[in-house]
C-alpha cells in the first residue's frame, strides 16, 4: 500500500477510488513522499485543515446529467488531472480525453489526445456530449490553454466545442462565476450572467446550478447572490451548467 492511500484512506476516510503507490524514481518522488507525510503529521497535530475544492459538486453533476444511452460517444476536455473519463469509460461511454499534459491511465473505451483543443481533429456533429470541467474560464490566459489573442478565445473556444457536437447533443460545463474580472495571479476569468449568456450563443440552457463555498462548505445560492459576495471580496465560486446544441 503507498503512502499517499494510506494517510487519506486509513486515516481520513476519503473513498478514493485511485489508489497511489509512491515508486521512487529519483528526487521528485522522494519530495512527494515527503509532503504527503507533512501533510498526515501536521493534521495528527491538528494544525492542518481538510477541506474539499469544486470537484466535490462537479463531479455529481456530470454524471447525473450524462446520455441515458450507455454507449455515446463524449469528450472531456481538460482532464488529465482527472479519473471521471475513466470512470466514464467504465460505465460504457465511448470516451475521449484532451489536455496538453499526458494522461496516466488507460482503458479499452478511452482514447486520449494530446494537444490544443482548438486543433482537435474531430469533425462536425461527432459527439453525443462534451464535459468541460473548470477549463473555460483559463482559456486564452494560461499558457496551458493559449494566450488571449485580439478575438477572446473562449467565444472562439465554444464555438469550436457546438461544431463538435451533434444536433442535441449536450455540454456540460462548470466555470467560476460572479463579478466579472480576472484574476491573472491564477490566470483565471470570472465570468458573470451576462457574459455567460454571449458565451453560450447557439445553445439552449437545460440546467444551471450556482455555489459558493461557505464556512460550512459548498452551498447552493442565487446567480445574483454569487455575484454580489464575490464584489465585496474573493469567494470560491462555481457556476454549473447544462447546455444543448441548438
Amino acid at each position: 500500500m503507498g503512502i499517499a492511500n494510506k494517510i487519506y484512506i486509513e486515516n481520513y476516510y476519503v473513498n478514493n477510488p485511485l489508489k497511489f503507490y509512491i515508486k521512487p524514481k529519483g528526487l521528485r518522488n522522494f519530495f512527494i513522499a515527503c509532503t504527503e507525510l507533512m501533510k498526515f503529521v501536521l493534521a495528527k497535530l491538528g494544525m492542518l485543515k481538510w477541506a474539499f475544492n469544486e470537484r466535490v459538486i462537479e463531479r455529481p453533476f456530470v454524471f447525473q446529467n450524462l446520455p441515458e444511452k450507455s454507449n455515446a460517444r463524449i469528450l472531456d476536455i481538460g482532464c488529465a488531472d482527472s479519473i471521471m473519463p475513466i470512470e466514464m469509460a467504465s460505465l460504457g461511454y465511448e470516451v475521449y480525453g484532451n489536455d496538453y499534459k499526458k494522461y496516466p491511465f488507460t482503458h479499452p473505451r478511452f482514447k486520449f489526445i494530446v494537444g490544443d483543443a482548438m486543433k482537435l481533429p474531430f469533425q462536425d456533429n461527432f459527439f453525443d456530449a462534451i464535459t468541460c470541467i473548470s477549463v473555460l474560464e483559463h482559456v486564452g490566459l494560461s499558457k496551458d490553454f493559449g494566450h488571449q489573442t485580439k478575438e477572446r478565445k473562449d467565444k472562439l473556444f465554444m464555438e469550436k466545442i457546438r461544431r463538435m457536437l451533434k444536433k442535441k447533443g449536450i455540454l456540460i460545463l462548470t466555470t467560476s462565476f460572479g463579478t466579472s474580472r480576472i484574476l491573472e495571479n491564477k490566470h483565471t476569468r470570472v465570468y458573470n450572467a451576462d457574459e455567460c449568456k454571449m458565451l453560450f450563443s447557439g445553445f439552449k440552457k437545460i440546467k444551471e446550478r450556482y455555489f459558493y463555498l461557505g464556512n460550512e462548505g459548498w452551498l447552493e445560492a442565487k446567480p445574483e447572490f454569487l455575484e454580489r459576495i464575490t464584489e465585496e471580496k474573493n469567494k470560491d465560486t462555481v457556476a454549473m451548467f447544462v447546455l444543448e446544441k441548438a
